[in-house]
This record gives C-alpha cells, structure tokens and sequence, in this order.
C-alpha cells in the first residue's frame, strides 16, 4: 500500500496548482466561471419545424427577420406592364377578379406563402383552376375556364414528388381527406428559401432552408455574448479588502492556526459577497478591516456585440438598421443616415420580391389572365410584372425636393428652356 504524504513545500504547490484551477475570485472552475457560457461547434445541426417556430415565438429579432420581407413586400406591391399595346387594358379589372376568389385573396396568399418560404423554408400556393381535367394533370393555358381558388402551405402540409430540383407533382399531407391528393406542378407556385444545391436538397426532402438555419450560428454567438457581458460587468466588480495584521494571522505558531485563521477569512469573505448580493450592502468591522470597489475596464466589449449583429444581419440578409429595429434611434431621425436608412432597405427588398416573388406570381398571373371569364383579353402575351422600390418621403423631404425643383424651373425659364 502506498501512502502519499505531503511536506509543507509539496502543500504550497499544491495549494498554488488548485488555485489556478479554481479560483473563487474570477469564477475560474466555478460555477460562475463564464467559459461555461459559451462553446465553438463547427457541425450542422438542421433546426426541426418545431424547433423553427419556439425561437420564433422567443425573439423579436428573429420574427422580424421572418416578416418584414413578406409584409413590406405587400406595400410596396406590384404592377402589370402591357407595353405599348396594352393602353387599353386596365389592371384594376383583373385585381378586382382576384378579390372575388373564393377563400384566400392573391395579395394575403403570396404574403403567406413567402412567410412560410423565410420560416421553414419553402411556401407553396396551390391554384384551383377549372379546366376539366385532375389536379395531377399538366395544365393547359388553353382549357382554362377560371381560376377559382389560392391555397398557400408551408412543407408541413406538402411534399415534392419526383425530382427533387423540378418535381413533377406535389402530394399532400396531414389535410385530413385531401391526403395523398397530387398536384401537377404546373397548378402549384413555389417561393423558395435559402436556396440549397443539388446535395443538401436531395438530404432535406427536397425542400430548402429556413432563414433562421441560416443565422443559427450567429444567434447562438450573439445572445450568449449578450449574457456574458450583462455577467462580466455585474458579477466581475472587484474589490479590495484591507485587514489589519492579516500575514500575522496567518502565520503558524503555538498560539496561531493559521488554517482555521485561513477558513474563517475565506467565510468573511463570501459572507460579505453574498451580503451584497442579497442584502445591497456591505459590512466590515470599523478598526480592522477596509474595504474598497474597485474600477473595471472592459474595453471592446461594445465592438465585439456589433461584429456580432453585422453577422447576423448578412445571415439574414437584410439590412441591420430593419433587423434590429435601429430607425429611430440617434443620428437616424432624419438627415441623410435616415433617408439612406430607408432607401438601403428598400433596395434589399426590391431585390428579394424579384428573386423571390417574380416567378410564383407570373405563373398565377398567366392562369388568370388565359382563364374565359378573365377581364383582360388574353391576346396580349407581351406583359411583365413590375416591382417598385417601398421608398416614401417625409414632408420634410417633399418640400425640400419642391424648392430644388423650383429653382431648376426659375434656371430654365431664365434661360427660355421650356
């Protein structure tokens, strides 16, 4: 049997090594060690539907990241061009036709559609067209007698069958009897996601990612990173605490512990710790002990939370000052930092409804305007959808761009320019 036994240099040491493993002071080895707070994970891990929608329903953040695309796209709107030959169409005719669908409008649909798109991934609208034919059948532009209804649905309640880049049907699932009824694809209008390539899609069922796939990795930096400096600038506040003839208590001689001396300073010690914590207060003994707060400096912390929101920002694609709600707030109530604010993200928006909604809704549009009871003559195939930019002046503006345009005429007249 082997007997360790320690000699007063080998408990120094010792003493010295559990110190650096754990140290009550900072935290270190503790449970209030901040290390604990955070963790660097380089593997993908696919967010569940379920998982999607907590974090949602968690963050403001997030469901602006998830919403304001889909419902700013429906103000900034969109327009049918007809070209030259198209003076005598009227758009309003074939708005009004969309009003009277039966169940969802095309305006809400879309909205919907595009939010289920950012959320889980992909929305779909599924067009109820009379034509005469089974929904699984390729849809003929020419039998087409009128559109009737718009159904969007998030991945939850469909999926692709077939290829899964270009799948030729679309089955249904958990709609109670409409189970396993099959859509061509031709009657079904997609918005994509994040788009994936070939590989991942293929391993995520033919669908594409959620939004919030995409950022997950700077949402767990930037909250924990939140945490741990809210942590660090109330629980790291250092202090001095002065006690008289502290080494001569802690000397060892026949009328000195200086272990249990060692015990009892440590318990004063936390007393007083925990004392502040709960009582807001502090107490020490008038002639024998001093106790000071000393001044922390923390610097970059402020730079390290803003590296983090332009992270999230680019995962999200969309501009910083819509995702963290930063209009508003100083050097961005008016001037030029607000107008280039708004036009910023009104720019990004323009350029996510062309990507984005472009596609679905000429395919809606082509069906309605073939329909026979559609408003608008179906000889004009020469049109194209127009997306403008969700851009407003202030009055402020308005005036400003008024003058400006005033003094241009006043040059021009000066100059006999009509």
């Amino acid at each position: 049997m082997t007997e360790l036994r320690l000699d007063h240099t080998a408990k120094g040491l010792f003493g010295a090594l559990n110190a650096l493993l754990s140290n009550r002071v900072t935290g270190l080895g503790t449970g209030r060690d901040k290390t604990q707070y955070a963790e660097v994970n380089t593997a993908i891990y696919p967010l569940s539907s379920a998982e999607i929608s907590s974090l949602y329903r968690k963050s403001g953040v997030i469901q602006r990241a998830i919403n304001t695309y889909p419902k700013d796209a429906m103000q900034a709107g969109w327009k049918l061009d007809f070209g030259s030959d198209g003076d005598e169409v009227n758009p309003e005719e074939l708005e009004k036709y969309f009003r009277k669908l039966q169940g969802w409008k095309l305006k809400k649909a879309i909205q919907r559609a595009a939010f289920y798109s950012r959320m889980h991934g992909d929305g779909f609208i599924i067009m109820g067209v009379a034509d005469g034919e089974n929904p699984d059948e390729l849809l003929d532009l020419e039998k087409v007698r009128s559109l009737r209804w718009l159904l969007p649905l998030s991945k939850k309640n469909i999926n692709p069958v077939g290829d899964w880049r270009n799948p030729e049907y679309f089955e249904l699932v958990e709609m109670g009897a409409n189970n396993g009824l099959r859509f061509h694809n031709t009657r079904v209008a997609r918005i994509e996601g994040v788009e994936l390539d070939d590989y991942e899609l293929e391993r995520n069922g033919g669908f594409n990612d959620s939004i919030v796939q995409c950022f997950w990795s700077s949402f767990c930096a930037y909250y924990p990173g939140l945490q741990s400096a809210s942590i660090m600038v109330q629980d790291h506040r250092l202090r001095l605490m002065k006690i008289k003839d502290l080494l001569k208590r802690l000397e060892d001689d026949e009328d000195n512990n200086s272990s249990e001396n060692q015990r009892a300073l440590m318990n004063r010690i936390l007393v007083n710790d925990m004392a502040r914590s709960v009582a807001r207060t502090e107490v020490v003994d008038q002639e024998r002990e001093e106790l000071t707060n000393l001044t922390n400096q923390y610097n970059g912390v402020d730079k390290i939370i803003e590296q983090l929101k332009d992270a999230w920002a680019s995962d999200a694609d969309m501009s910083r000052i819509q995702l963290f709600n930063l209009i508003g707030v100083s050097g961005l109530q008016s001037g030029e930092a607000f107008k280039m604010a708004r036009l910023d993200h009104a720019y990004r928006l323009n350029s996510w409804m062309v990507s984005q909604l472009e596609e679905p809704l000429t395919k809606i549009y082509e069906v309605a305007i073939a329909a026979d009871d559609s408003p608008i003559n179906n000889d004009y195939d020469d049109w194209s959808i127009k997306f403008p930019l969700l851009y407003k002046m202030t009055p402020i503006e308005e005036m400003e761009y008024q003058s400006m345009a005033a003094d241009r005429d006043e040059k021009y007249m000066g100059m006999g320019v009509f």
